[in-house]
């Protein structure tokens, strides 16, 4: 039998390892690069200048001296204090006379009293005081000698001072007698003041009988002129034509937009620049314009004015009916600023 070869046993061959993974390179780090200084800011731009406005305000036109008033005299003189403060206008100069802490366009009046005659205690008591005398004296006699004073200054814009005044008063509280003692102003106005003190009434009424008083009244003129409200004095004003007011407004319209250049001209050189102008225009009967000048009112800028005057100058205007009219066309230009703080009181 042949013999079987066998053949030779090996030790098992070990499997060849598994292949690492790639190592990912790691490139190197980049060398720092030196930023660069951040730019400075650049200034800041001055705010745009507030746009100037040339606003203009034609009122209502109104014949020569015939300026419409309100009914009631107290509050027609409030009135008044308001077209004073405007027709003197104003301007950026602190030293104008209407931007002075002192400013104060009307007039002043201060009243005091003295017991020259009779008895009232001094405080309080039975009846009338002292202390109410003088109260009352102030308070119920401001308004009508103010009057007084202010229709004085029409006649005389220099006029101040002290008047005095002596008045009895009875038992019911009315005056029954006035006399006036010495005036500063003129004899007109110390007629007006006798007669107002004579309409004034006190209550209580003193309680131990008439007695007599001395008024010490002091009058300072305002800061502005008084507005006219007619005429001066003695003096005839004949102005027969019609004031159609809506043929006026017609008229104005090419102007108005000569009067805003005008004045935005002012504004350019002074933007607190405000106030009234009031032109005075005097037709003839066939409508012919015969003049035209500032009246009532001083516009702190006489460049202004006279730009002015001079583009209504150049207007036409209808024919007035009844003959010669003579009238006032104002504009107000810009805005007052808000009253300051009220002057202190005067002694």
């Amino acid at each position: 039998m042949a013999a079987v070869t066998v053949p030779p046993q090996f030790p098992p061959v070990a499997s060849a390892p598994a292949p690492l993974p790639p190592v990912a390179r790691v490139a190197p780090p980049a060398p720092e690069l030196a930023l660069p200084a951040p730019a400075e800011a650049p200034e800041a731009l001055p705010p745009p200048a507030p746009t100037v406005v040339a606003h203009v305000e034609p009122e209502t036109p109104y014949k020569t001296f015939q300026r419409p008033r309100s009914a009631g005299p107290v509050f027609a003189a409030g009135e008044d204090e308001t077209l004073a403060r405007w027709n003197l206008g104003g301007t950026g100069d602190p030293n104008f006379i209407s931007n002075r802490p002192s400013f104060h366009p009307g007039a002043r009046v201060v009243v005091d009293t003295e017991l020259v005659g009779g008895q009232l205690p001094a405080k309080s008591g039975p009846g009338l005081s002292q202390r109410g005398l003088l109260a009352q004296s102030r308070s119920r006699g401001y308004w009508p000698l103010r009057l007084c004073f202010e229709d004085a200054l029409r006649r005389d814009a220099k006029l101040s001072g002290e008047t005095r005044i002596r008045i009895s008063i009875g038992q019911s509280g009315s005056v029954t007698r006035a006399d006036v003692r010495k005036t500063a102003l003129d004899a007109e106005a110390g007629r007006c003041l006798s007669l107002a003190v004579e309409n004034l009434e006190y209550e209580p009424g003193p309680a131990s009988g008439v007695v007599a008083v001395d008024l010490s009244v002091k009058f300072w003129r305002g800061d502005a002129p008084v507005p006219a409200i007619g005429p001066a004095p003695g003096k005839l004003f004949e102005n027969p034509g019609r004031l159609d007011r809506a043929s006026i407004a017609d008229a104005l319209i090419p102007v108005l937009p000569e009067v805003e250049r005008c004045y935005a001209r002012g504004l350019a050189e002074d933007p607190a620049l405000w106030g009234r102008l009031a032109l005075r225009i005097d037709l003839a009967g066939d409508g012919t314009l015969q003049s035209v000048h500032e009246d009532e009112s001083r516009f702190p800028d006489p460049g202004v004015a006279e730009c002015v005057v001079a583009q209504v100058g150049k207007l036409t205007f209808p024919a007035p009916i009844g003959g010669a009219l003579s009238f006032v066309q104002a504009f107000r230009l810009g805005t007052p600023p808000a009253p300051s703080e009220p002057a202190p009181a005067l002694p």
